[in-house]
């Protein structure tokens, strides 16, 4: 499937988020939420968004990839986004 099957069956958030949530992820975060269920996909969204609206400053793409990296590549995306 692609992520756009995908995108297409998620369900629970808000229309405002699922028209501006695709235009801010990475080719390479699209390949990898293609590649989960749409529940998951939406319980991922919906964390990264929350914590948006609680006052994080990091991207939303940033946000997302870490929850889908292993514990390694989350620690170096981590310290990059700090020095740019």
């Amino acid at each position: 499937m692609t992520f756009e099957d995908v995108w297409g069956q998620v369900k629970g958030l808000s229309d405002i988020a699922m028209i501006h949530v695709p235009e801010r992820l990475s080719a390479d975060t699209k390949r990898r939420l293609a590649k989960m269920n749409p529940d998951k996909v939406s319980e991922i969204v919906k964390n990264a968004i929350d914590e948006v609206n609680h006052g994080s400053t990091t991207p939303l793409d940033t946000l997302i990839r870490c929850r889908l990296l292993s514990g390694v590549e989350r620690f170096f995306l981590k310290t990059k986004n700090r020095f740019l």
